[in-house]
């Protein structure tokens, strides 16, 4: 939009709420994504302590006054310096917010603290989860935070945190540490730390998750050390750690180096999510410092996932049983329906995925109504083929020996990645026709149908006790509607006599002319009118 859909502010002076803001995923699992805010300089019993806020979304969008608050109870503990999502660190269902407090003292000066609050159906825990901190004096642990995504495969998102002041060999030279999840939630001690080994590099300024930008189906990270001297004084840098079923390689992957003296490279790092639509996660990088005709303009850097190839997906139509693919332009082995296949992944490696799809008769175009989708499965362990899962759905409700053309994506349970670009078949626009549905068999032929369609589709199909169908003359006449078993045997008349013109109900409760229930299975009802006849299959399920 042109103009902002929301605005919020502390309405506390110096509070500098907006000092960090980020996606909280969904905290209270209504299906409605939510935003956390810091103000680092909040303050409400002590100064400068702190505070986080959570907006939690609807059908309306953002509401004017916070759902959920949290402060440190620390003056110039600086909390919600940062904040955003940890994902989903206990495997709940819901996610999780992460909030870090650089100036917190619980021993040293200054060493820092995160806080991880869980979410429920309520919505956000009052107290935390979850704390830890660097037991290093003047270290800033929590100047950054973030999901790490899911980077050793278990099906727990895990967390990563910043300290860009932390000593080890060199004086602020910086780390990152990342804590894995698990179904009791983080662990409390760090499963992984990097470094750079550079004094005053400012390793861990920036940290977050890359998503997965090799494919292999476990997540990466990313962290920035804005003050770097590779090649430049203080050109800065920002370095890819891959996942692994061990968890963070000890090594970088990849890093990215910039060739001017202060620019500050990396000084802020994350994942671009999925910018080209080829299935691997993109990073995008700051350099708020860089030079290119005005003095500190600063630039963005955006590198590809896997150098932009792509992973595949192969969307494809079969047979509503299964048995075999159907070709393009190929006929359904039903009359009113087949089956959508596609392989799920998501760029944030290890997630929940499911299949959205949307069919339309051909010449009509898509427009997102009638969208379907299917059940949330998980991806699995990665494998050497990544973290991946088939997909299948059955397109129902569609008329008979009618052309369709239909389109899919795969949406998944990350924020940073909530859906894939549509999908249609391999070597087809979206405009074309892909599938005709099959002739009606199990009655005598149709032998010249109006040009209107007479026979509506029963409703619900298949049921159980009852159902109903619709039907439409064009002119007074004599009507026959009966329901025919597959042998194509008539096992009950529901009209035989003259109806006006016009639209018309007919309801069957599944039993014969007799009234016996008549056995579970498929069934068709076929109108005769004026010489002409309509069939509609009918599946009955006790």
């Amino acid at each position: 939009s042109a103009s902002a859909s929301w605005t919020a502010e502390s309405n506390e002076a110096s509070g500098q709420f907006g000092i960090s803001v980020g996606t909280a995923g969904d905290v209270n699992g209504d299906g409605y994504s939510d935003v956390v805010v810091g103000a680092r300089y909040h303050q409400n019993g002590q100064t400068s302590e702190g505070g986080a806020y959570v907006y939690q979304g609807s059908s309306g969008g953002l509401p004017a006054s916070a759902s959920w608050t949290a402060e440190s109870d620390q003056s110039y503990a600086y909390f919600g310096s940062s904040v955003g999502a940890a994902g989903d660190v206990n495997g709940d269902g819901f996610s999780d917010v992460i909030v870090g407090a650089l100036g917190y003292d619980n021993g040293e000066s200054g060493e820092g603290r995160a806080f991880v609050y869980h979410g429920s159906s309520g919505g956000l825990s009052t107290g935390a989860s979850w704390t830890a901190e660097s037991n290093q004096a003047g270290a800033s642990f929590g100047i950054s935070v973030g999901t790490a995504g899911d980077v050793n495969g278990d099906g727990y998102s895990d967390v990563i945190v910043g300290a860009h002041q932390y000593d080890n060999d060199q004086s602020n030279e910086g780390q990152a540490f990342v804590y894995h999840g698990s179904g009791y939630g983080l662990a409390s001690i760090a499963s992984w730390t990097g470094e750079w080994d550079q004094a005053n590099a400012s390793f861990g300024i920036s940290v977050g998750t890359a998503g997965d930008v090799n494919g292999d189906g476990y997540s990466d990270v990313i962290v920035g050390a804005r003050l770097l001297d590779v090649p430049e004084v203080d050109g800065g840098g920002a370095v890819v750690y891959r996942g692994s079923s061990s968890g963070l390689s000890a090594a970088p992957a990849w890093v990215a180096v910039c060739n001017q003296a202060s620019a500050y490279l990396g000084c802020s790092v994350g994942t671009a999510g999925d910018v080209n639509g080829d299935g691997f996660s993109d990073v995008i990088v700051g350099a708020s410092s860089f030079d290119n005709g005005q003095s500190d303009e600063g630039c963005a850097y955006l590198y590809y996932g896997n150098g932009g190839d792509g992973l595949d997906r192969i969307p494809r139509q079969a047979r509503a049983d299964d048995s075999a693919p159907i070709a393009l332009l190929g006929v359904s082995d039903e009359d009113d329906c087949f089956r959508l296949k596609v392989l799920g992944r998501t760029p944030a490696g290890r997630g929940d995925v499911r299949m959205q799809y949307e069919v339309k008769p051909l010449r009509t175009a898509f427009d997102g109504s009638g969208l379907a989708a299917g059940s949330w499965t998980n991806t699995g362990a990665p494998s050497g083929g990544g973290s991946s899962v088939a997909l299948s759905e059955l397109a129902t409700g569609l008329d008979s020996e009618t052309l369709y053309h239909w389109r899919l994506r795969t949406q998944s349970d990350s924020p940073f990645f909530p859906r894939s670009r549509w999908y249609s078949l391999p070597y087809n626009s979206v405009t074309e026709a892909d599938v005709r549905t099959e002739t009606i068999t199990g009655v005598q032929g149709r032998g010249g149908v109006p040009s209107n369609v007479l026979l509506g589709r029963a409703s619900p199909n298949p049921f159980g006790t009852s159902m109903t169908l619709s039907y439409a003359l064009p002119t007074r006449g004599h009507v026959r509607l009966s329901i025919y078993n597959v042998a194509g045997r008539e096992v009950a008349a529901l009209i035989d006599g003259p109806m006006d013109a016009g639209p018309h109900l007919a309801s069957w409760d599944g039993t014969n002319a007799r009234g016996a229930e008549l056995p579970a299975g498929v069934y068709f009802a076929r109108l005769a009118f004026a010489g002409h006849d309509e069939a509609r299959k009918i599946v009955l399920a006790r």
